[in-house]
């Protein structure tokens, strides 16, 4: 299911948007706003999987704004905007969108783009093989999904962590996360974690997060800004 958020100050247009979104059943959480400290507000709380933003706020940041303040929080949220302008498209880039609606949006523009996205969502949730191929030096070591505890990021490497030995690559985190599936919770920019291991979650200071894994020593980190994610997925 599928959080979304709409950031749209024109009342006619928001009404507009939220009538057809509702519609779309695996949109499990809707939050329309004008507002866009209200937006990032809500966001760093729930974890929008899509955010819809307009760019042409008239009393506030514009969306373009707020877009690259949540990609500092949500490298993974599918950023849409929504403009009457179609020149704003070219200063879009740098947040890497999904897609640039120039109003007014049909209902069928909407209601087409929001399921394309969902079935994106779905099949990057998908993993295809339980084995993970992990190229080394001088040869390709095929790792079991299963076997792996966590990853973590350091000296710009990649370092896979089992209960019997450490593997280290160039593969990023971002590319582990579209891989690895539904059983891998990106829990801070440095870590992935296989939520199948994770034993305890405690806070420990400015809302950070301290993970316990099950029969491993060494704890994991969770940022406060991924917390939302772990805790729409465990709620």
């Amino acid at each position: 299911m599928v959080n979304l958020l709409l950031l749209e100050d024109d009342e006619y247009n928001r009404a507009f948007y939220t009538g057809v979104l509702r519609k779309i059943p695996k949109i499990s959480c809707l939050f329309d706003t004008s507002d866009g400290t209200e937006a990032l507000k809500w966001a760093s709380n729930n974890y929008p999987h899509i955010s819809l933003l307009s760019i042409d706020l008239k009393h506030d940041n514009s969306g373009l704004a707020i877009a690259r303040q949540m990609r500092t929080i949500f490298n993974d949220t599918y950023i849409v905007f929504m403009s009457y302008h179609a020149q704003y498209a070219v200063e879009s880039f740098d947040v890497h969108p999904y897609s640039y609606l120039l109003k007014p949006v049909s209902s069928w523009q909407l209601n087409s783009l929001v399921q394309d996205i969902i079935q994106h969502i779905e099949s990057r949730n998908e993993c295809l093989y339980e084995i993970i191929p992990i190229k080394m030096k001088n040869e390709i070591v095929h790792l079991k999904k299963q076997d792996i505890i966590f990853i973590e990021i350091q000296d710009h490497l990649s370092i896979i962590h089992t209960q019997m030995t450490t593997w280290k690559t160039r593969k990023s985190l971002d590319e582990f996360e579209s891989i690895l599936g539904l059983d891998f919770l990106r829990v801070h920019r440095s870590y992935i974690v296989n939520i199948n291991k994770i034993k305890s979650v405690k806070m420990i200071y400015d809302r950070s997060f301290e993970i316990e894994l099950w029969d491993y020593p060494q704890k994991v980190l969770m940022s406060r800004y991924f917390y939302p994610k772990y805790r729409q997925l465990f709620k």
